[in-house]
């Protein structure tokens, strides 16, 4: 592996580590089509041969980067849903509010889901896969609601599940462009609204 001069060696799993962080910054500003493996390898202090000696094409680094992301993602939500008892409107909402501050990483899904719209990029299963599986958890979540009483039993939770996710995805991109707007008011007042059916 090339590293450039003057840079010190690291471990290889702290230059994949090193280069992830980069390329998350990169992607998140530029798009997949955007950012540069010269800029990123740059930026880590490796040549560009070098950085593909850890990652062997742009849309391999691509996904190493979702992939992080996502089961970063993972952990956290299922810290959210931890609370048994607590409600699916409690957890996105404390979801929404850990949104807010980290704009790195809704930038990096906001812009690099937007292009995978496009069959062709690298990403497109990922997030197809990504949505079909959120989708699932929190209908799931959902049903639990409805089984405690907390929601109706004719409740369409796939139907509602999809409908939280554009939502969510609505707000943050709202938020990405003018961070004046407030993502978690209109959050509390849907789910105040869902959960009020029940009653």
């Amino acid at each position: 592996m090339t590293e450039t001069p003057g840079r010190r060696r690291l471990k290889p799993s702290a230059r994949r580590r090193q280069i992830l962080d980069v390329a998350t910054r990169e992607i998140a500003a530029s798009g997949f089509r955007g950012a540069s493996l010269a800029e990123i390898a740059e930026s880590v202090g490796v040549s560009q041969p070098g950085l593909l000696h850890h990652y062997p094409s742009k849309a391999a680094l691509l996904l190493a980067v979702l992939e992080q992301k996502s089961a970063e993602d993972t952990k956290l939500v299922d810290e959210v849903f931890a609370d048994a008892e607590g409600t699916v409107g409690q957890a996105m909402t404390a979801l929404v509010e850990m949104n807010q501050r980290d704009p790195e990483r809704l930038r990096l899904y906001t812009v690099t889901a937007a292009e995978s719209i496009d069959a062709g990029h690298p990403a497109h299963d990922f997030y197809l896969q990504r949505y079909r599986t959120i989708r699932a958890r929190l209908a799931g979540r959902l049903t639990k609601d409805c089984d405690r009483g907390r929601l109706p039993e004719s409740l369409d939770v796939d139907e509602v599940a999809a409908e939280i996710l554009a939502l969510l995805d609505g707000l943050q991109f709202q938020w990405l462009l003018d961070p004046s707007v407030d993502m978690t008011r209109p959050v509390k007042a849907y789910f105040a609204r869902l959960y009020g059916k029940a009653k």
